[in-house]
């Protein structure tokens, strides 16, 4: 289909043989899954404290271990997944994703024992693989290429949405429980985790009559998973923009996750030494997630303009200057209940939403239809391996050295991924991008 008979949705022009009702789909799963997904990381502070009475100063390096595990298990399944996904379609896969999570949530907060802890958050670590994968590559599927910074720009806007609302909310939960209810603390949070699982079916369902069915490239032949997995790690080899993109997702997936685990975790055990309960550290948590995600909501759209008018190399290059500017600011500040902080906040939403935008925009440029979700399967993969990472070391530099030192650790990593970006810039041919 050319692009002057493409069909469009909301001005966006999309690829052939998407519907306007799967493109929707796309954009609610993106408001709901990814925020949804995370949310485990949001909670978790308040359940440590509240319902498994982990002691204070082993919180930080428990989050850095159940992150590593279950990013491991991201890790494992990302791959796999994006080539799967090629033989069998995108919906099935997401599906299962949403209703293994839902599991997950019900059972978490019943754990009694650390095994347990482990085991239950694996489980979730499953769904959110089956996810994370499919969400990247349904956002590489859907627009036609002169649309797909604006259309990552929208998703982005709506995932911003949905991680602030649920942030907001999330955070007078607690209170909420306990105060219409008469629950204990630790009764409030089984009661938020089960809520979350209903909703989480509620949208599995709605995602089943909207997400496109079957493969993308149905003319393709089907090839063993392997054989695709391995056609999807040669694409770097091949073409120096899919190797950059590739250490690009690994960087801003970190990013995204330091934010969702370590400034969450910081604010909570501050609120002791500030005199307030877990629940008003968490409320002050939310606040500040809701002001780096409102920031992303606004940036994501002008970010999504610019990689659809600019070379999307040289936005990959822009994007991580503002990330290390964004992520050091915020390693310098030292008291979360200061309201300055709300500064540093709005610069690392910035800053993420732009490494995260650029280089879903690079990637999906520059990957092959025929094996698209292989290609994005090592891109998914890649990111797990930045969250795996970060979350580890930033759990132990956050015991070891202070709350903000994760924050200081993506500053340096970003760094350095902007410098191999230049290089690969320099060095290579610029692609046509539309």
């Amino acid at each position: 289909m050319s692009q002057s008979t493409a069909k469009t949705f909301l001005t966006i022009s999309l690829a052939s043989g998407f519907s306007r009702l799967n493109a929707a789909g796309v954009l609610i799963a993106a408001f709901f899954c990814i925020p949804l997904m995370s949310f485990t990381n949001f909670i978790q502070p308040y359940l440590f404290t509240e319902v498994f009475n982990i002691p204070r100063g082993e919180q930080g390096a428990l989050t850095g271990s159940l992150a590593a595990m279950h990013e491991f298990i991201i890790i494992c399944m990302m791959g796999f997944l994006g080539a799967l996904s090629d033989n069998i379609g995108r919906r099935i896969i997401i599906l299962a994703g949403l209703f293994i999570i839902a599991l997950g949530y019900w059972l978490y907060p019943l754990a009694d024992s650390r095994p347990e802890i482990f085991l239950f958050r694996a489980i979730i670590g499953l769904g959110a693989a089956a996810i994370a994968a499919m969400q990247t590559v349904l956002l590489a599927d859907i627009p036609n290429e002169k649309s797909r910074g604006k259309f990552l720009g929208l998703a982005s806007v709506l995932t911003g949405v949905g991680m602030a609302l649920l942030a907001l909310q999330a955070g007078k939960l607690p209170n909420f429980f306990q105060g219409t209810f008469g629950v204990s603390a630790a009764e409030a949070g089984q009661y938020i985790l089960w809520s979350i699982s209903g909703l989480i079916v509620c949208v599995m369902v709605l995602l089943f009559f909207m997400i496109k069915p079957g493969r993308v490239a149905e003319d393709t032949e089907r090839e063993a998973i392997l054989v695709r997995f391995k056609k999807g790690l040669a694409a770097a080899s091949n073409n120096p923009r899919i190797a950059l993109s590739y250490f690009v997702a690994f960087a801003s997936r970190g990013d995204l996750v330091i934010v969702g685990t370590y400034m969450t975790l910081w604010v909570v055990i501050s609120s002791e030494t500030a005199g307030l309960s877990s629940g008003d550290g968490l409320k002050r948590a939310g606040l500040m997630v809701a002001a780096v995600q409102g920031t992303a909501l606004f940036w994501a759209a002008i970010m999504g303009f610019l990689c659809d008018r600019f070379n999307r190399h040289f936005m990959v290059c822009i994007a991580f200057a503002l990330a290390t500017a964004a992520y050091f600011t915020m390693g310098t500040m030292s008291d979360p209940f200061d309201n300055s902080i709300f500064i540093a906040c709005v610069f690392l939403g910035i800053g993420e939403i732009s490494t995260v935008i650029a280089g879903m925009a690079l990637i999906g440029q520059e990957a092959p239809l025929e094996n698209r979700g292989a290609v994005m399967g090592v891109f998914s993969l890649s990111g797990g391996l930045g969250i795996l990472l970060a979350t580890f070391f930033g759990g132990r530099l956050f015991d070891a050295v202070g709350p903000t030192t994760p924050f200081t650790m993506m500053a340096v990593v970003n760094c350095l991924v902007l410098l191999c970006a230049v290089w690969v810039y320099v060095k290579t041919p610029r692609a046509d991008q539309v």
